[in-house]
């Protein structure tokens, strides 16, 4: 039970839950790439819901927390098991209000095919919120999820569910003062030219 008072957490056990059906060993994400992490898995068990964010945190962390930058893109790459339809989709609570909005939603829009490989990508806003926050993946799905079903059930009774932590740099403020920068030799970039 969660109570709404509680403080926001990425850690937290207040985040909603996914739900399937179905799941196995066919209609699953075998491995997820983003930055720095990479986890490879082999089976898709009831609930089909995996939360990593325990095996990224702590002196024994066996997965590392990808930084994502304020207002750059990040790839996520997911690599599907053997069934001939498999959707997927990312949500990451950029504004730290413990929920997966319609505005942090990704998807690669189409069918990746039995052990497809798609890219899906993560423009961070400049105004997310800095620090770890939650990302939640969504995939093996025999249809295209809606940018509404982070949580409970889905388009499609068949897929899995794994979160994961990410640490969000916000993008460093343009400092008025610089007019131009100068390096060896003379070389001079400023405000009034453009970088070829």
């Amino acid at each position: 039970v969660c109570v709404t008072t509680q403080t926001w957490s990425p850690i937290g056990t207040c985040w909603c839950v996914p739900t399937y059906a179905n799941g196995g060993t066919s209609d699953i994400m075998t491995n997820i790439t983003l930055g720095t992490l990479n986890n490879s898995t082999t089976g898709n068990v009831s609930p089909y819901y995996n939360d990593y964010t325990s095996l990224q945190q702590g002196s024994s962390a066996t997965l590392s927390i990808p930084n994502l930058f304020g207002g750059l893109t990040s790839n996520l790459v997911i690599t599907y098991g053997i069934d001939p339809n498999q959707y997927g989709v990312v949500w990451i609570d950029f504004n730290h209000n413990g929920a997966f909005d319609a505005s942090e939603y990704f998807s690669h829009n189409s069918n990746a095919g039995a052990s497809g490989i798609a890219t899906i990508s993560i423009l961070t806003p400049g105004t997310a919120v800095g620090g770890i926050t939650r990302m939640r993946i969504r995939g093996g799905d025999d249809v295209q999820m809606t940018d509404l079903q982070a949580c409970g059930a889905t388009n499609s009774t068949w897929g899995e569910t794994e979160d994961y932590l990410v640490n969000i740099i916000p993008p460093v403020p343009k400092d008025p003062a610089i007019t131009g920068l100068e390096g060896q030799s003379g070389n001079k970039i400023t405000t009034k030219e453009k970088v070829k």
